[in-house]
């Protein structure tokens, strides 16, 4: 069976495989409440369109959702890859994903949800990517988790902490999802400008100072 159409309700689960999974096409409608499996060792290339309630990834292999698809429930990938292309998962939904699984995100913005798991541990606010969230998010595309960021101009205030002998950043809570850049010597080439890890679900950094290295400098910029 090639594609599944029409009216109605799908429960249970659908092993899509290769196949396509379509609820609502040529003026049907319908809900799909079970599971999408994956259980293949290459890329599925499945696309989902409407009235879906939830996807939970399970199994080996990718699973790929390229079409607008509209579903409203929770994302959870137990195993393999869960592919999104589009920024659709919903706002007042939680994404989970286990140890060894992977969520692929193929967009290049920021989709917000309520809430982010990443192997059993509830995440705070802030902006989950590839670099933040490695290795259960890849991709170009971001997760916000809590508020929406604060696109304001963003001052970041530091000091001298004496104890440690290290320069302290901190910036408004509101613009927790911004991330701290420097160009310093021994994180990365010379010259090059790049994020400190982690600064994207702070608000504060400790940055240890060595004194042999010249014309380090830092800023804060959103993503």
């Amino acid at each position: 069976m090639d594609a599944l159409t029409g009216s109605g309700t799908v429960g249970n689960s659908w092993n899509v495989g290769t196949q396509t999974l379509t609820l609502g096409a040529a003026g049907g409608s319908g809900t799909f409440s079970g599971i999408i499996r994956g259980n293949g060792t290459g890329a599925d290339g499945t696309s989902l369109e409407a009235g879906i309630t939830g996807v939970l990834k399970t199994g080996a292999g990718t699973q790929v959702l390229s079409g607008a698809n509209t579903y409203t429930g929770n994302t959870t990938i137990n195993a393999g890859t869960l592919e999104i292309v589009q920024p659709v998962i919903a706002t007042n939904s939680t994404v989970t994903v286990a140890s060894g699984a992977v969520l692929q995100l193929d967009f290049a913005v920021t989709n917000i949800v309520q809430a982010l798991v990443l192997n059993g541990t509830s995440q705070p606010s802030g902006v989950y990517n590839a670099t933040t969230a490695s290795p259960y998010i890849t991709g170009t595309g971001s997760l916000q988790v809590g508020s929406l960021v604060s696109l304001n101009p963003a001052t970041a205030n530091f000091q001298m902490v004496s104890a440690s002998g290290s320069l302290q950043f901190t910036w408004a809570s509101d613009h927790q999802g911004w991330q701290l850049y420097t160009n310093a010597v021994g994180l990365d080439a010379a010259g090059n400008w790049f994020p400190v890890p982690g600064s994207a679900s702070v608000t504060s950094e400790n940055i240890n100072l060595d004194p042999t290295q010249t014309n380090v400098f830092f800023q804060l910029r959103y993503p």
